[in-house]
């Protein structure tokens, strides 16, 4: 907490910060929304629905599963009538988002990716993560907000959901848990509820369905996280979600290791399940770097998860951003993208090949 506070004054003082706060929070302009589909991403997108009210004349979430500016509804955008778009905790190229707005539409993206950030898109990004400082210190989008808006409204049940939607088990070995766990105690709530609903609320995007995607951000925003563990949608979203994962597991591949510390395994299924799968994997193995390679058939696209809670993965993924792969993530996780017309066993050599280079070394 503390570290989190001291930057609190130079991270509001950076210009595509400074705007934000002015240009969306105190000068009265209609706000369109543009937000991530996992608990992090509605969270924050309930955060400002919150503060924000009817200010907000649309809500979206870019085609689940789908990460560049292809995945953006911009009839829906342009429809809206705004004149600011927000966009929350998107993950992806802020060069390739910022193309496709608009003109005319002045757009702030704020997030905690660690993502690549042009000198235009510094302009536009309110990033405290691309921007230099530490991914400890931002461990969502949600807290980005909360140090963002120093907002008389609550939204601290937010904040904390976003934190453990992200986080999941190392949030025990987060500088933040205190905060969790102080918010947890004041609502009379435990921080297994705060999981519980992040689990219910991410189910709506393994399912694939962004209606009911919006219903957790209006339950959110309106009922707070205590209303979310008993809404009836998320409790059959996340009944449906379940019996993809049980398939999941049933479907999944382990193929040979390509090195010591290093597992891999292949997944083909129709859900978004990779995140949840991943998880459970790197738990399974904590000492590991965990690879899954799941392709979304509907989707044409193949993701390869990578996650450890023991090696820090944020050098990995510059090095294959190198290289020219489709790459997002943070410290522990990344996701490297491979698209129709791609080789894919051969972005997972590469992937592999970083992997096991580098831990070799570190054996030695």
């Amino acid at each position: 907490m503390s570290s989190a506070s001291t930057t609190r004054s130079s991270f509001r003082e950076i210009p595509a910060c400074s705007e934000f706060i002015e240009g969306v929070l105190r000068e009265g302009r209609k706000v369109y929304v543009l937000h991530h589909w996992d608990a992090d991403g509605v969270a924050s997108a309930a955060i400002l629905l919150r503060v924000l009210g009817p200010r907000i004349v649309g809500m979206s979430t870019p085609k689940i599963g789908v990460y560049g500016a292809s995945a953006l509804n911009l009839n829906e955008i342009k429809k809206s009538g705004a004149d600011a778009l927000v966009v929350l905790d998107y993950g992806a190229r802020p060069d390739e988002v910022l193309a496709r707005v608009p003109q005319g539409l002045q757009t702030f993206i704020v997030d905690h990716h660690a993502v690549e950030l042009s000198y235009n898109a510094r302009e536009r990004c309110c990033n405290p993560v691309a921007l230099g400082m530490g991914e400890a210190e931002y461990p969502s989008t949600t807290w980005v907000l909360y140090e963002l808006l120093n907002t008389p409204f609550d939204i601290v049940d937010l904040v904390a959901l976003g934190i453990i939607g992200d986080l999941g088990p190392a949030l025990a070995m987060s500088e933040h848990v205190t905060f969790v766990d102080n918010v947890a105690a004041e609502l009379n709530m435990t921080l297994n509820d705060f999981v519980r609903a992040a689990e219910l609320i991410d189910s709506c995007y393994r399912i694939m369905n962004s209606e009911c995607i919006k219903h957790a951000v209006q339950v959110l925003a309106e009922e707070g996280v205590k209303g979310a563990l008993h809404d009836e949608v998320l409790v059959n979203a996340h009944e449906s979600a379940s019996r993809y994962v049980d398939s999941a597991y049933d479907r999944l591949q382990s193929l040979e290791e390509p090195c010591p510390g290093v597992k891999l395994w292949k997944l083909s299924l129709d859900s978004l399940v990779t995140s949840y799968v991943g998880r459970s994997l790197a738990r399974a193995y904590p000492d590991n770097v965990i690879l899954l390679a799941h392709n979304i058939p509907s989707l044409n696209v193949t993701y390869v998860y990578v996650r450890s809670y023991s090696v820090p993965l944020r050098r990995f993924l510059e090095k294959l951003r190198e290289e020219g792969l489709s790459v997002g993530g943070k410290d522990m996780v990344f996701v490297v993208t491979c698209s129709e017309g791609e080789d894919c066993d051969e972005v997972l050599s590469k992937i592999t090949t970083h992997l096991c280079r580098d831990l070799s070394r570190e054996g030695q």
